[in-house]
């Protein structure tokens, strides 16, 4: 396993190596972490690029590896405002590199750890969630992915139905979040993605979140948990500016975890139907009909298959 990532590390450096400069770098997705076998369609590495002004990057980028760019797609590298959704992330697809597939996102320095810090949209926070490969980061990137997953800790155990009882089972959950309403599943998406890229990489997404159990909880040898709910509902201001304006607007009581957790819920799904809707338009018109319809083509035998 060890030596499967360190290949694609490699293959991704290389990669990344005849780019422009980024502050950071990032790898996640199906190309990157197991999340099951399927027989048809080729497996694309996601990548996501921190760099100081989109802009720039494109202008430079263009000249580098024109094959970057679709013929009959619409990305003029000096106005890019006209496609950058609510995520502030566009993306270039169906990028073949030795004999490789990619996919890469550009987000602004800036715009990234405002979407960390506030949750203004769950796009890329969603996906840091869960399992990604750091190529290349810094301190303060570094502290704001941490603080991330503090949050959907959090968010995971304001939202766990009383039902469940088990570790496994808010780790479970809080890789379900990111996915709660995207008009993607069921289509060009598994209904069941979620479990499977949880089961897939089940103890990496334990791992992820032990260091912040003991805030909140014990778990026995059993791996049942026990909460401190006054403690979680005392925790409840830490969660990030633009869940608990929302709180404050609607006068929710912050300890009623019933309506907490009914309104978290809402909110979760308001922002992926309206952060997915975005993306899928942005990227559409970014890549054009022959790179999009391609990429999608692949996604459907995936999904079928």
């Amino acid at each position: 396993m060890e030596r499967e990532q360190a290949e694609k590390k490699y293959v991704i450096n290389k990669f990344i190596d005849n780019r422009p400069p980024a502050r950071a770098c990032f790898a996640y997705g199906s190309g990157v972490f197991y999340q099951g076998k399927s027989s048809y369609g080729r497996t694309l590495i996601d990548l996501i690029f921190v760099v100081d002004n989109i802009e720039s990057f494109l202008i430079e980028n263009i000249k580098e590896n024109p094959k970057d760019f679709a013929k009959l797609g619409f990305l003029p590298p000096n106005n890019t405002n006209i496609v950058i959704p609510s995520s502030k992330t566009i993306y270039l697809i169906n990028i073949k590199e030795n004999n490789r597939y990619f996919k890469y996102g550009l987000i602004e320095y800036n715009n990234f750890l405002e979407a960390f810090e506030s949750l203004n949209s769950m796009f890329l926070p969603g996906r840091f969630s869960k399992p990604v490969m750091k190529i290349k980061s810094d301190v303060d990137i570094d502290k704001a992915i941490d603080n991330n997953l503090f949050n959907y800790f959090l968010l995971g155990l304001l939202t766990l139905p009383n039902k469940y009882r088990y570790y496994n089972n808010l780790c479970e959950h809080i890789t379900t979040l990111s996915y709660l309403n995207d008009p993607r599943n069921g289509i060009v998406e598994n209904f069941n993605k979620s479990a499977v890229l949880f089961y897939s990489n089940h103890d990496a997404i334990l791992e992820m979140y032990k260091s912040y159990t003991s805030d909140f909880l014990t778990i026995n040898q059993d791996n049942i948990m026990n909460i401190d709910f006054n403690k979680l509902t005392s925790s409840v201001n830490l969660l990030p500016s633009t869940i608990l304006d929302l709180l404050d607007k609607k006068g929710i009581d912050k300890e009623d975890l019933y309506l907490l957790r009914k309104e978290l819920l809402k909110f979760h799904k308001a922002m992926n139907r309206r952060d997915s809707y975005e993306q899928i338009l942005s990227t559409f018109i970014i890549n054009g009909p022959v790179r999009s319809s391609a990429y999608i083509g692949n996604k459907l035998l995936k999904r079928i298959y």
